[in-house]
C-alpha cells in the first residue's frame, strides 16, 4: 500500500483536494490541526536528516548565502512587483509561495531528476532556519501599508513551525534509532498522507469558490503553472557556471516549495482568496514533475 502511495502519490493529493469540493463539512471542522499536522510532517523529515551532511554543505557560505537571498528575498520581491498592479491578491498569493522554504519532498525529487541530493538537503534545511525572519520581514516591507499583519505573531508561529519538529526529530533519532531505521522506508508514504490531508482541511473552507466562479480556478491555476517553469529555469540559470547535478538540485529546490507551509500561514493570516491560491498550487505541484524531468534530460547539460 505504501509503495502504491508513493508512486501515485500526484493522484493521491489531487484526490483530496476533489474530496474538499464535495465533502468538505470535516475538513471545515479540523481547522486548528493544520500547524500540528505540519510539525509531524516535518518531524518524519527531519528523521531522515544527516546534520553532518548539512553542516559539511554549510561550510561554503558564499554559495548558501547567494542562494538565499535569490530564493528568500530577490525572486518572492520580482513575483509581487510582477502582479501587483494588475491583481494585488494574486501577487500576495504567489510571493507567500515564492518565500517558503524548500518542501520536504524536494530531495527525493533531485534524486528522481539527477540532482546534488546533498545540495537541496542542505538548502532545504538552513532556509528554514532563515524563514522565521525573512518571512516577516518581507511581507513588513511589501504589503504591511495595505493588510493589517501580526508580524511578530507570524515569526513566534515561524518559530515554533521549525523549531519544534527539528528538536522532536532529534529527540526521536536518540532513543529509538532501531525502530527509526526499520520502518524508514514507511515515512515517505505516510508523508503523503499527511500532506494530503493538510490540502484537504486547508481547502475545504474555501471550496466553494471553485464551484461559484470556476473561471478564477482556471485563472489561478494558470498563472500557478508559469511561477512553476519559471522557477524552474530561474534555479539552473542561477547555477549556470556549475555543474549538471547542483543546478538540477537548485532548480528542484525552488520550484517545489512547501506549500503546506503556505497553506497554514494563509490559513491563519490571510482571506480565503489567498488560501486558494496556495492550495491550488498542490496542482501543478503535482503535475510538472514527469514534464519537468523530461525538459531537464533533454536542455540541462
Amino acid at each position: 500500500m505504501i509503495s502504491l502511495i508513493e508512486k501515485y502519490f500526484g493522484f493521491v493529493l489531487i484526490l483530496f483536494l476533489v474530496l474538499a469540493v464535495i465533502w468538505p463539512g470535516p475538513g471545515t471542522k479540523m481547522q486548528s490541526l493544520l500547524p500540528v499536522i505540519l510539525v509531524i510532517i516535518l518531524t518524519l523529515t527531519f528523521l531522515k536528516v544527516d546534520i553532518l551532511q548539512v553542516v559539511k554543505q554549510a561550510s561554503k557560505p558564499g554559495l548558501m548565502v547567494y542562494i538565499a537571498a535569490v530564493f528568500m528575498i530577490i525572486l518572492p520581491v520580482l513575483v509581487f512587483l510582477l502582479f501587483y498592479r494588475f491583481d494585488y491578491t494574486l501577487a500576495i498569493g504567489l510571493m507567500l509561495l515564492a518565500c517558503v522554504p524548500p518542501g520536504v519532498a524536494s530531495p527525493a525529487f533531485t534524486d528522481i531528476f539527477g540532482g546534488n541530493t546533498t545540495l537541496s538537503l542542505s538548502v532545504a534545511i538552513i532556509l528554514y532556519f532563515i524563514a522565521p525572519l525573512s518571512i516577516p520581514l518581507l511581507f513588513y516591507y511589501t504589503i504591511s501599508s495595505s493588510i493589517q499583519l501580526d508580524l511578530l505573531s507570524l515569526a513566534k508561529l515561524l518559530l515554533i513551525l521549525i523549531a519544534l519538529p527539528v528538536a522532536l526529530s532529534q529527540v526521536i533519532k536518540y532513543f529509538c534509532a532501531a525502530y527509526i531505521d526499520r520502518s524508514i522506508r514507511y515515512l515517505s508514504g505516510i508523508n503523503i498522507i499527511l500532506i494530503a490531508s493538510l490540502g484537504y482541511i486547508g481547502f475545504a473552507p474555501h471550496s466553494h469558490i471553485i464551484q461559484s466562479d470556476f473561471s478564477l480556478f482556471l485563472y489561478i491555476v494558470f498563472w500557478l503553472f508559469l511561477m512553476f517553469l519559471m522557477f524552474f529555469v530561474v534555479g539552473v540559470l542561477m547555477m549556470w557556471r556549475s555543474n549538471r547535478g547542483n543546478k538540477i538540485a537548485v532548480s528542484v529546490s525552488k520550484t517545489y516549495m512547501n506549500n503546506a507551509l503556505a497553506i497554514v500561514i494563509a490559513s491563519q493570516y490571510f482571506d480565503s482568496h489567498i488560501v486558494l491560491i496556495t492550495v491550488l498550487s498542490s496542482i501543478p505541484w503535482n503535475f510538472t514533475p514527469g514534464i519537468l524531468k523530461k525538459l531537464t534530460m533533454r536542455f540541462v547539460k
